[in-house]
């Protein structure tokens, strides 16, 4: 007789991917995007512009408009198949994915200055800035609207999804959110640049940078923490040495640049990502995170094969596909659902 775990029990039935292995493979698709969506929208915008002739739209623009695009367009592509479909949802989406479109539209091509032919690189500068917060902002709105707006708001079930959809663990939201702050740290340096050297007295570059990434690092700092202190089981050893490593993501980059030489100056550009990975790190490294069961109050065993309900049943047979397991294969699997 066929194996039922191979089979699915029920005439042969294919079985669905475990939940945890979907989320953990569209996590992998996700940050792959990260490298892939710059290097290809660059690629686009130099054919645009070559190709196709639209007034005010240079490269520049160009590259905004095929980034947007692939972003918004690839990141659906590769969670659709997790969230649950509801008209309201369809709406806001379609809403919400309008941000990263605003710098394509309300954006001016790079212009050159008349009286000496130079290009004014400044506004180039705070437009890039503007263009990865519209990116990082849609990331943290799109992951509210595809897995938190209903869950509060519409009280829909799991047994209304019984295929798995719209199941997607603290964790693995929180996950992707730091995603989105990969961005929103990104244009807040060449923003915060140019706001520095326009509205305070800070004349000389290396007083800016200092100045710049104190701030910087600050704001990352508070983003991480807001992203996950829910995830955290918070003691006043983990309060203290996440204080330590915040100040050191702060301090230590402020700190080089202050005391720069000649010989390190060309190298300083890489000690704030650096003290930022560091710190991203460390805190995975020293921080006891919330057991993924507990932290859901909604948590409810399913079938592993097909996502059937197996809420208030006497057994661990799958009465819809036919799969069995043991209890501790139920547990090992839902709570590993992020990954």
């Amino acid at each position: 007789m066929a194996d039922p775990q191979k089979t699915g029990g029920g005439g042969g039935v294919k079985p669905h991917m475990p939940l945890q292995h979907s989320v953990t493979r569209r996590m992998i698709y996700a940050i792959a995007l990260i490298p892939m969506v710059p290097a290809t929208a660059g690629v686009g915008a130099i054919l645009c512009a070559r190709y196709v002739s639209i007034s005010s739209f240079d490269e520049f623009r160009w590259f905004h408009l095929c980034f947007s695009i692939l972003w918004v367009g690839l990141t659906v592509v590769v969670w659709r198949s997790l969230v649950i479909w509801t008209l309201g949802r369809v709406w806001l989406t379609a809403l919400v994915s309008m941000v990263p479109f605003i710098q394509v539209v309300l954006a001016q091509p790079m212009w050159i200055m008349p009286s000496s032919g130079c290009i004014d690189v400044s506004n180039e500068v705070k437009r890039f800035g503007q263009h990865e917060l519209g990116i990082g902002a849609w990331v943290w709105l799109i992951v509210w609207v595809w897995w938190g707006w209903e869950r509060y708001t519409m009280k829909r079930t799991k047994q209304e999804s019984p295929s798995g959809k719209g199941r997607l663990s603290g964790h693995a939201r929180r996950a992707v959110m730091s995603i989105g702050s990969l961005p929103v740290v990104i244009g807040l340096i060449p923003i915060g640049g140019e706001l520095l050297d326009d509205f305070t007295p800070l004349s000389d570059g290396p007083a800016i940078a200092a100045t710049l990434c104190a701030l910087v690092g600050i704001v990352a700092a508070v983003i991480w923490l807001l992203i996950w202190r829910g995830a955290v089981h918070w003691s006043r050893t983990v309060l203290a040495r996440t204080m330590l490593f915040a100040a050191g993501l702060v301090l230590i980059p402020t700190l080089l640049f202050h005391w720069r030489t000649s010989a390190t100056e060309e190298y300083l550009f890489a000690i704030p990502f650096l003290a930022w990975g560091l710190w991203m790190a460390a805190t995975v490294r020293f921080w006891p995170m919330r057991d993924l069961a507990a932290e859901s109050g909604d948590f409810a065993p399913t079938c592993i094969a097909c996502g059937y309900p197996l809420t208030g049943l006497c057994a661990t047979r799958c009465p819809e596909c036919g799969d069995e397991r043991t209890i501790d294969e139920l547990w090992r699997a839902h709570a590993g659902e992020i990954l």
